[in-house]
């Protein structure tokens, strides 16, 4: 019965751990796609004068 018991514990702990991971990749992929964009149209516009 303990063994369950740290086992559920160990997966909760697993579950939340991915639950971070992925809340922390969807926030960071708009400021990096954005910093992207941002420098393609510096350097578009250096190229275009």
């Amino acid at each position: 019965m303990a063994s369950d018991s740290q086992h559920a514990l160990a997966r909760l702990a697993d579950i939340k751990k991915e639950e971070a991971l992925t809340e922390h990749a969807f926030m960071t992929w708009p400021a990096f796609a954005a910093a992207v964009a941002i420098i393609m149209m510096v350097v578009g516009y250096l190229f275009s004068n």
